[in-house]
């Protein structure tokens, strides 16, 4: 899963990169009318303000086209892997006769109150099995959620 999210983020860092050099422009641009709008016509202030306007409309849309496509190919790159260890995982829970699975972190932060064993805890199990039935899968797969 890394590996292949290493080669998305290379493979969107171009686009990172143009984002960040447009969004500074921008910046510069609004800074010099914030810093020398005053000192200029009327007509110029108002070229470098239209000015502005436009380029943060053609960076704001740039930036909703890129999140869609970075969205899109992170579907696209991480839907096989997630589906590789979730058929596994209902497997590993059938097999051990689990009948819930709890990911603490995520059950805390949606206000849940978690209490559970350490004996409980299914998680380096889990790891150590997908591993062993997936032996060229690079590491470790995602941990897998906690059992209550």
């Amino acid at each position: 899963m890394k590996s292949k999210l290493d080669a998305l983020n290379a493979e969107f860092d171009p686009k990172k990169k143009e984002v960040q050099g447009e969004e500074e422009a921008l910046n510069n641009l609004k800074n010099k009318i914030n810093s020398q709008g005053a000192t200029v016509s009327v007509q110029v202030r108002a070229q470098w303000v239209d000015e502005a306007t436009e380029r943060e409309k053609t960076l704001n849309r740039k930036k909703e086209d890129y999140n869609a496509l970075g969205q899109r190919r992170l579907v696209e790159v991480t839907g096989p892997i997630y589906e590789k260890v979730n058929k596994f995982f209902e497997g590993y829970c059938q097999q051990r006769g689990i009948v819930m699975v709890l990911e603490g972190g995520a059950a805390q932060q949606a206000g849940i109150l978690l209490f559970a064993a350490q004996a409980t805890d299914i998680t380096d199990d889990f790891i150590k099995e997908y591993n062993k039935a997936n032996p060229g899968s690079g590491g470790a797969a995602a941990p897998a959620p906690k059992k209550p």
